[in-house]
């Protein structure tokens, strides 16, 4: 028994012999962090997208009332 098993093991993969145990193979550093990272990066670039399409523009469109010769803006 102890013979045959060896034999089937040395001619199946790794995976293979794993799936068996209902086991699975470890996952390497960067198989880890990689899901991580590209997932901070897409956060980076939505909040980007966001905050300039929701930003405040240009001073003036968006403060009709203000005038150059109003004391209150700040503009001598």
């Amino acid at each position: 028994m102890s013979n045959n098993l060896m034999r089937s093991l040395s001619h199946e993969g790794r995976e293979a012999v794993l799936e068996r145990l209902g086991l699975e193979p470890r996952r390497s550093a960067a198989a880890k962090v990689l899901p991580a990272v590209a997932t901070f990066g897409a956060g980076l670039l939505l909040g980007a997208a966001v905050g300039i399409l929701l930003g405040a523009g240009a001073g003036r469109p968006r403060r009709p009332g203000a005038s150059e010769d109003d004391p209150a803006s700040g503009h001598s």
